[in-house]
């Protein structure tokens, strides 16, 4: 038997030992042998050796032809995200418009002067805003810091100013109140403080007849303490002096001399300063004209009527230029007109020539008083210079002829003419050069 199977078995095709199947031991089951284990490695690795292959004669890795393609399930497109909205651009902010020009404002009145602690009241190029007639109403203690420009000379204004029941009293240095001989004024003799003295009627009263000016009288005293004084003793052909070059000599005889210098006339050139004024032989200031200081200068730009910046020697006060024209600010306008064509001959006196001395012209151009005539109407004011507003009587600073007043309306106070009438009848006159005036 045993030859018989071992003959049987050698009878079998002899298998390599990796295809023999094997029985488990415990188990009783078959499995695969080892053989066939490392038969079915082989092949994997043979197949994944020709996959390597095939990779790199395509140059190398996969490509999408070699896989084959996996079906993808089709996706919803993810919707574009919405654009968020541009921020609106602010909008330019609006140009402000430009505002209207608002009018100037009207200038106010200057405020009164306050009193210092000793009670004296500064006016120091102070304007003058009240309107009242009576002197009264002025009364105090008054000083002023003022410079003669040329002569670089320090002064002190001093003004008392009292009253009693029918008159008011100034007691003045006659220093004005604002700075004195300035620009190209070369005054003949410096200015000097004096002893000024003057009474003013309270309630003076209008006489039957106007009263002409006269030389050797103070005309009026304003409230800056200085004088005015608007006649020249100096009259052509008067005189020792050459024709046309007069100096003194015309004096009170000569009142109606139509051919006394105006003063104020600039064919004269009587050597004032900014303010039309000069000094005397003895040192006083004096007006001849507009003294362009005490108010406001400009009447178009004034807020209401100029007020009172003195008295004349007869009571009535002296206003500033502007009036209230029913509400209309303007200046208030002379009735005095320049004649016309060639100065007449008049009787008793010789007729000025062109050509003779300083004389510019044989026509009315203004160089002597007689060449203006009052025309009636032909202004606001009358032949004094002076008019009536609310019941108040006063004369009236005027840019032209006669300039301050041409007459008195009342009595002159006897204190305008007592200090030194003779000596300042001839105070005014010419040198050889040109007219200087004193």
């Amino acid at each position: 038997m045993r030859r018989r199977l071992l003959t049987r078995t050698q009878q079998r095709p002899s298998l390599p030992f990796w295809r023999r199947r094997h029985v488990h031991p415990q188990l009783g089951l078959p499995h695969p042998n080892a053989g066939e284990c490392i038969m079915n490695w082989a092949r994997i690795v043979g197949y994944c050796f020709f996959i390597t292959l095939l990779g790199c004669g395509s140059g190398g890795g996969s490509s999408d032809s070699d896989t084959p393609e996996q079906p993808t399930t089709p996706t919803e497109p993810e919707p574009e995200p919405e654009p968020e909205p541009e921020p609106e651009p602010e909008p330019e902010p609006e140009p402000e418009p430009e505002p209207e020009p608002e009018p100037e404002p009207e200038p106010e009145p200057e405020p009164e002067p306050e009193p210092e602690p000793d009670g004296t009241i500064d006016i120091t190029n102070a304007t003058f805003n009240q309107r009242s007639g009576d002197c009264a109403d002025y009364v105090g203690e008054f000083r002023s810091a003022v410079t003669d420009v040329n002569r670089n000379v320090a002064f002190t204004g001093q003004v008392t100013l009292t009253s009693a029941a029918s008159e008011c009293r100034f007691v003045v240095n006659e220093i004005p109140n604002h700075d004195f001989h300035d620009g190209d004024a070369q005054f003949a003799t410096a200015v000097s403080e004096q002893n000024g003295d003057y009474q003013v009627t309270r309630n003076p009263s209008q006489a039957n007849a106007a009263t002409a000016l006269n030389l050797g009288v103070t005309n009026a005293i304003f409230l800056n303490g200085a004088t005015v004084d608007l006649l020249a003793a100096a009259c052509y052909g008067v005189g020792n002096e050459a024709l046309g070059r007069e100096k003194i000599g015309c004096g009170g005889d000569q009142i109606d001399n139509p051919w006394r210098y105006d003063p104020m006339s600039p064919l004269n050139g009587f050597g004032t300063d900014s303010h039309n004024a000069h000094s005397q032989p003895d040192g006083t200031y004096h007006y001849h004209g507009d003294p362009r200081a005490m108010y406001v200068l400009d009447c178009n730009s004034a807020s209401s009527a100029s007020g009172v910046i003195g008295f004349a020697a007869d009571g009535f006060p002296v206003f500033g230029p502007c009036i209230n024209d029913n509400g209309n600010i303007r200046a208030a306008r002379s009735s005095y007109v320049l004649k016309t064509g060639q100065r007449q001959d008049v009787n008793g006196y010789q007729t000025p020539v062109a050509g003779v001395g300083s004389i510019a012209s044989s026509s009315y151009d203004g160089q002597f008083r007689g060449d203006y005539q009052y025309q009636a109407g032909s202004g606001d004011l009358d032949e004094c210079n002076g008019m009536s507003v609310d019941g108040q009587y006063g004369y009236y600073v005027t840019n032209a002829f006669p300039w301050i007043l041409n007459c008195y309306k009342g009595a002159v106070h006897s204190s305008f003419s007592a200090r030194n009438a003779q000596p300042r009848a001839t105070r005014h006159h010419h040198s050889s050069d040109g007219h200087q005036h004193y």
